[in-house]
């Protein structure tokens, strides 16, 4: 699996989640992880090899996964990408994926980003030629990349494990522990709360329904937070929001 990997990244929590739902089936599964060559990791199965933005033939390149596969002993049955525009370029993306299947590699990807920055939706045209079926979290994603001529993506949901004592019923527990009232109806946000989340459509969504909002989740940036409070108050909606900072993925 080639992914972000022990940090603060949804991508690679998602991969952390996927990874042990391999092993309890019992599979081999190696990480080659962003990271600089030598940094170590609890995971004794995590390889740190690739750091965005970096030449494609350096040490830390896409191209050093090639180069650890083509010199391992028993090469693997699949490489999976987890995929997001900012991690790779197009062409050392399509470059490297290109050599794994030169090897007879099955190689598939995850794309957590189906809507590509204008100068980069090539790679969506292009992908059916060299992924066969790419993998997307919902049908609207898989939608999306049928207008740009796939067949038939995967769909496979993204989410979290939720332990059986907390599944049934979470609804006043879950009001009670947020102090929110019994008789509204809500729209909750949950996940990390970062820029490229665009709060700012849903606070000004919110702005021409009925609903209350609440926004739940980690945030490290505390000038985000103020921007947050000021979108509040230009769409005239802190009376139907509640921010929760300090939450984790299962709280």
């Amino acid at each position: 699996l080639v992914s972000t990997w022990a940090v603060h990244c949804g991508i690679a929590t998602y991969t952390e989640s996927l990874v042990t739902a391999l092993r309890q089936l019992g599979h081999r599964v190696t990480i080659l992880a962003e990271g600089a060559p030598g940094q170590s990791y609890i995971d004794k199965q995590t390889i740190a090899c690739w750091q965005r933005s970096h030449a494609y033939s350096s040490m830390s390149g896409l191209g050093r996964i090639h180069g650890l596969i083509a010199g391992a002993k028993t090469r693997p049955d699949i490489v999976h990408f987890q995929h997001e525009f900012a991690f790779f370029s197009d062409a050392d993306f399509e470059r490297v994926v290109d050599e794994l299947q030169t090897m007879h590699i099955a190689v598939t990807t995850t794309l957590h980003t189906v809507t590509a920055p204008p100068r980069r939706s090539g790679l969506l045209r292009r992908l059916p030629y060299f992924i066969e079926r790419p993998i997307v979290h919902t049908h609207e994603a898989a939608a999306a990349l049928q207008a740009y001529g796939h067949g038939t993506p995967a769909v496979i949901s993204h989410g979290v494990t939720i332990p059986e004592a907390q599944r049934q019923p979470p609804d006043a527990r879950l009001r009670e522990k947020l102090k929110l009232n019994p008789s509204f109806v809500y729209g909750l946000c949950p996940g990390f709360i970062s820029r490229s989340k665009n709060h700012r459509e849903i606070i000004e969504g919110l702005a021409a329904s009925e609903l209350h909002l609440v926004i739940a989740g980690e945030c490290r940036d505390e000038n985000y937070r103020l921007q947050l409070e000021n979108w509040l108050d230009e769409f005239g909606v802190r009376d139907r929001a509640t921010l929760c900072y300090g939450w984790q993925m299962n709280d």
